[in-house]
């Protein structure tokens, strides 16, 4: 929640990209701290930040693509964040309540990040994150029927990654397909 930035910090940033006329902005949100406890409630003021966070977006005239990503260890079984949730209905409970306690402010989800590596989804399957996506999909569109989810952007367009996660069963459980077009060396032509 960008909380590695201060409030006048975040002010510039935000007002620099409303006056770039730049539409959106992405707000990486933890899941482990939202329910750090248990999947029966919320930390009140990870709930606050979260809200002050969206207000500040809100106010710019900006859209949120909110970004929701590392499990709690009650989910996963393992402090590393990076943990893959046991159950993935867990982790779709929260992204759709999330959704519905800010209607007007969030105006996209995309389900985790750069699944492909392990510093960021332990497992880096493809098949394990389909499942995540695909227990998010009808709960986060039951809250919000309007909402667009998106997938995570797999690192560097991972050309495998992406045919292991369309052999998972897939079609159906996203509006739009992330990707981080990152060449593996900066001195890379883009092909």
């Amino acid at each position: 929640m960008w909380t590695s930035r201060s409030a006048e910090d975040r002010a510039a940033i935000l007002d620099a990209t409303a006056a770039a006329g730049i539409p959106w902005v992405r707000m990486d949100v933890g899941w482990q701290n939202l329910q750090p406890t248990s999947a029966d409630s919320y930390d009140p003021d990870a709930v606050a930040e979260l809200d002050t966070r969206l207000q500040e977006i809100a106010d710019r005239g900006l859209s949120a693509l909110v970004m929701f990503w590392w499990a709690p260890q009650w989910s996963s079984g393992t402090p590393d964040k990076r943990g893959v949730p046991a159950d993935p209905n867990d982790y779709a409970r929260a992204a759709a309540w999330m959704v519905q306690q800010w209607p007007d402010q969030i105006s996209a989800l995309q389900v985790w990040n750069e699944p492909n590596l392990p510093e960021f989804f332990e497992s880096t399957s493809a098949s394990a994150y389909a499942e995540l996506l695909k227990a998010t999909y009808p709960l986060v569109k039951q809250a919000r029927p309007d909402l667009p989810v998106v997938t995570a952007g797999p690192a560097n367009l991972d050309p495998q990654w992406y045919a292991d996660f369309y052999d998972s069963d897939v079609i159906g459980s996203f509006d739009a397909l992330g990707a981080h077009p990152y060449p593996r060396g900066g001195d890379l032509p883009p092909a």
